[in-house]
């Protein structure tokens, strides 16, 4: 008891002395002088153990809350291993605690052993987020999955939002998009407003060419008082495809008020060229490009857009440039390989055409435009 009481008094006067804290600890130290007064007799060790117990829970959470160095942390741990013994091995709290100060000092091993030996004592919701982030910063999203899963089956966490919630982004991280809207569906059928299931159903609808029942969703989280420039361009673009051209134009419009944010800016302005080039108003998509430009110089789509649409007025050169400058920002993107492709192959350039289609198969291997053209192009060279 005695070892106990001197770690605790050494770690509140380190925190006084040391991180500026005065608040808590002058009443802590108050209830120290009372532990050790002399009517505290060997036979009310577990009214002290008690009030040891109650004055370390205090501390702790007074340091957790501003537990930000490495060397806070270590203070965290002399504390937290020898009142987790105190308090017995049927108390979870205290073993999820030293896990969670082993996860913030990136020992995940020491941590999943903690946190297991909590969850053997009561499986929580709260200790089954923090087990299954130690398994997705091991890399390891089925593991993840699976302690979720456990917990949705235990009686704390049955039909529990946040574990479904936490299953289906990490079907979106592996890139799992049936499984992820599917548990995204399982939190609306418990919680018809959570925002973030809606959007991203909304979204898989509106990438399934279901521009209507995205655009219900997108209406959905408007009147549940979501509301920002994000939510706007995407339920312009959701108007768009719907033929509702008259409100997609106002929302865009709202969208661009409601933004200081230029990377979110050059998004609309894309957008809105789209659906310039869609309704055949060429000049003002070329001019919102240009806008996009402006306001992101690394939009690599809006340079390759301005690309074609030189290349249909007949500059190859500007065309050629804006290929180029895509391809700078993002060498991922095949469009401006298969279009430098087809330039050089108007030009006469066909050991350039087969290099850039060439390019544009290696990155996206399906595209029948870059198949054609190379077996053209083999076709000839064998010719020659």
């Amino acid at each position: 008891m005695g070892i106990v009481c001197g770690a605790i008094c050494k770690i509140v006067f380190k925190f006084r002395n040391c991180y500026h804290v005065t608040h808590v600890p002058d009443i802590v130290v108050q209830s120290f002088v009372e532990v050790k007064a002399p009517r505290f007799r060997q036979e009310n060790c577990k009214t002290i153990n008690g009030l040891i117990l109650s004055i370390a829970t205090v501390v702790t959470k007074m340091m957790f809350a501003g537990a930000k160095m490495v060397q806070c942390l270590r203070d965290v741990l002399e504390i937290l291993i020898p009142m987790r013994f105190i308090s017995g091995k049927n108390d979870w709290w205290w073993h999820a605690m030293v896990g969670m100060c082993h996860f913030r000092l990136n020992q995940v091993r020491e941590a999943e052993e903690n946190y297991l030996l909590s969850l053997q004592v009561r499986r929580t919701v709260l200790v089954t987020h923090f087990l299954a982030n130690v398994h997705i910063k091991q890399d390891q999203p089925l593991r993840a999955i699976e302690c979720y899963q456990q917990g949705l089956e235990s009686p704390e966490g049955a039909n529990d939002p946040t574990l479904t919630t936490a299953i289906a982004r990490v079907y979106a991280a592996v890139g799992d998009n049936a499984n992820a809207v599917a548990m995204y569906n399982a939190v609306l059928e418990n919680d018809s407003t959570n925002a973030e299931a809606i959007a991203c159903v909304a979204a898989d609808c509106f990438y399934s060419d279901r521009p209507e029942n995205a655009l219900l969703l997108y209406r959905r989280l408007l009147q549940i008082g979501v509301s920002g420039p994000e939510l706007l361009n995407n339920l312009g673009l959701s108007c768009f495809y719907a033929q509702q051209y008259d409100m997609a134009i106002s929302c865009f419009e709202r969208a661009i008020s409601m933004t200081d944010d230029d990377t979110a800016l050059a998004e609309i302005w894309y957008n809105i060229a789209n659906v310039a080039i869609n309704l055949g108003d060429i000049g003002l998509g070329y001019q919102c490009f240009k806008l996009a430009i402006t306001c992101d110089p690394s939009h690599a789509e809006a340079y390759v857009n301005l690309g074609v649409l030189e290349h249909r007025k007949g500059n190859l050169a500007p065309a050629m440039a804006h290929y180029d400058s895509a391809l700078r920002l993002a060498p991922q993107l095949y469009e401006p390989h298969y279009n430098k492709a087809v330039i050089c192959s108007t030009q006469g350039d066909m050991q350039g055409c087969f290099q850039s289609a060439t390019n544009a198969h290696e990155v996206f291997g399906a595209h029948r435009g870059s198949q054609a053209l190379l077996k053209d192009l083999r076709s000839l060279f064998a010719m020659v």
